[in-house]
């Protein structure tokens, strides 16, 4: 009867990890969007002269229009992390739950990146728009493509090795957020995903 009793309770802990992913999720978007918002507007506005016309010079718009900017660059992000807590909570069965959270954190790392690549080829008269982008962007972009391919090789092996590779990219896309914090709107809630999709591996190979 003891034995019984004990094997219950991590039985019903590991019941509960579906429910409780969701928050893993939303603590970063949470984060993401708390602790970048002003980094956001800067890098932007400073960095990559969003919302700015050149003629002899820099010409910005104010604060309060770079409210859209960092709803454009979020908003995506954001969804793709809610759709991402719902399929944890919903899809039992632990691969396709991963994989579907891996692909939705994919494109949640991937859209503040292209849409700030494509804004910045579009500043017309302005000097190396593009090579500024590459100096705010490339280089946390580089680390989030290596932490996103990692990620995607833990689909592929089984065991510790996935669960360990998926935690791996979303630590790298947390050290990619601080290495060039006008992206945080975005890769926090990307790197949430990924840590979901390894608390669920990890879980399911103590079944």
């Amino acid at each position: 009867m003891s034995g019984t009793a004990d094997h219950a309770v991590p039985r019903r802990a590991r019941s509960d990890t579906p429910a409780l992913i969701p928050v893993v999720i939303g603590a970063g978007v949470l984060l993401g969007v708390v602790a970048t918002a002003g980094a956001t507007v800067f890098f932007a506005r400073d960095r990559l002269h969003l919302a700015c016309s050149y003629s002899e010079g820099w010409a910005c718009a104010d604060g309060i229009s770079y409210l859209g900017i960092g709803a454009a660059l979020g908003g995506m992000p954001t969804l793709l992390a809610i759709i991402g807590a719902i399929v944890s909570f919903t899809v039992r069965r632990t691969r396709p739950a991963a994989v579907t959270l891996v692909l939705l954190a994919t494109g949640a790392a991937a859209w503040p990146l292209a849409l700030t690549w494509t804004s910045a080829g579009q500043i017309t008269g302005a000097p190396a728009s593009l090579s500024a982008w590459m100096s705010a962007v490339l280089p946390p972009a580089i680390i989030a493509v290596v932490s996103l391919v990692a990620s995607i090789i833990g689909l592929a092996v089984h065991g510790r090795a996935a669960s360990t590779l998926l935690f791996v990219g979303a630590g790298g896309l947390c050290v990619a957020a601080v290495v060039q914090p006008g992206l945080g709107v975005g890769l926090p809630a990307a790197a949430g995903m990924l840590a979901a999709a390894g608390w669920r591996i990890a879980d399911a190979a103590l079944t």
